[in-house]
């Protein structure tokens, strides 16, 4: 074919040597696809107080965000998962003020809701790939803007 040259003989050796070392590089420190928990930090993003307001989150990200009893007693996050599989969402940071955390399919039918009393809220449940996920992180009993963070593990 033209312009189509196979390498043969040394230049084979060399070639095959060039590319073995750009994978090596180009995939060093690919060891897994966790996030790390250090950088992956991200703030939520404003208007997101309604179902149809909701934020797109990645999961194995920290959302930091606050709520409080006026305007602002409701955040809202869509989320979709990757593989099907059970997941753990865990809503924390937010001492003593009561925060409850609710988990919606796209067309907000209620499916579980985490609201006992602690320091944290937590709710594992399975999750298929085909289907968007809402949460949200409602102000119960929270006098003052309250600040929270948020996560999804799988």
């Amino acid at each position: 074919m033209p312009g189509l040259r196979l390498v043969s003989g040394s230049n084979a050796g060399i070639c095959f040597l060039a590319i073995l070392v750009f994978c090596i590089l180009a995939f060093a420190g690919c060891t897994d696809n966790e996030p790390d928990d250090t950088t992956d930090l991200v703030s939520e993003n404003e208007p997101n107080d309604t179902l149809v307001q909701a934020t797109g989150i990645p999961v194995g990200v920290t959302v930091i965000g606050t709520v409080d009893q006026g305007d602002d007693f409701a955040d809202f996050f869509i989320f979709s998962v990757f593989v099907s599989g059970s997941y753990t969402m865990t809503l924390s940071g937010f001492g003593a003020n009561d925060l409850d955390l609710l988990l919606y399919d796209r067309n907000g039918l209620m499916l579980a809701r985490a609201n006992s009393d602690g320091a944290s809220r937590e709710i594992v449940r399975f999750l298929d790939v085909d289907v968007q996920y809402v949460i949200e992180v409602r102000a119960v009993d929270a006098p003052s803007t309250t600040a929270y963070t948020l996560r999804i593990d799988g």
